[in-house]
């Protein structure tokens, strides 16, 4: 088998095209997460939830591909759209423990809280609700998807 080779433009150092990917979804990732705490601290948090929200998205999408489930992945985006089938995906072919299974019924909760923040009638207004409907539930799916990651 021969991987397809890419080369990060950043250092011109040549990686296997699924490394390369799943290296950009770290950082993605990462920028993410540090994206919502800077909006934090300017107050903006409609805009950190849904920073917050795709770190976490990221950092999942990252641990399917390093487990090799890209290709079952692509097939349940036509069916669910890519955010369910992600979490449905995880849920069913990574997560070991029950209670990590049941956890991803808050994953589902921060997205539907992005989707008010971005495309409904819904605002937060004050740090104290940001973390009781975002923060907590969100580094909770962290801890989890950490004791996933490759």
């Amino acid at each position: 088998m021969v991987n397809e080779l890419k080369t990060d433009e950043q250092s011109d150092i040549c990686v296997p095209a699924k490394q390369l990917d799943e290296l950009i979804l770290l950082k993605k990732s990462a920028q993410n997460k540090l994206a919502a705490d800077l909006l934090i601290d300017n107050k903006l948090y409609n805009a950190a939830a849904n920073r917050r929200y795709y770190s976490l998205f990221q950092k999942a999408v990252h641990i399917l591909i390093s487990k090799g489930f890209s290709s079952e992945l692509k097939k349940l985006e036509d069916k669910f759209g890519s955010h369910v089938a992600t979490i449905k995906l995880l849920k069913k072919e990574v997560l070991a423990t029950r209670n990590d299974k049941k956890a991803m019924q808050i994953f589902y909760d921060i997205r539907e809280k992005r989707n008010d923040c971005d495309y409904k009638l819904y605002f937060i207004e004050e740090k104290d609700v940001y973390d009781l409907e975002i923060s907590q539930k969100a580094n909770k799916i962290e801890r989890i998807l950490l004791k996933y990651s490759s």
